[in-house]
């Protein structure tokens, strides 16, 4: 049970990065790219939107 845990954290928590750097890229460097919503609103349903934030700072929130 618990190993399946780590694994569960691990794969929200790479997926938070990378969403994270996503919006990164969207309000900082590229302005006119374009975001999956249907993905952002799945990290703030799972409650990964905090993991994200703390890897990158300059997320939106």
């Amino acid at each position: 049970m618990i190993k399946g845990l780590g694994i569960r954290l691990g794969l929200m928590a790479s997926i938070g990065v990378d969403l994270g750097g996503a919006v990164d890229a969207h309000t900082h460097c590229y302005p006119d790219m374009s975001i999956n919503e249907e993905m952002i609103k799945l990290s703030r349903m799972l409650g990964i939107e905090q993991l994200w934030v703390s890897y990158h700072p300059y997320s939106m929130s």
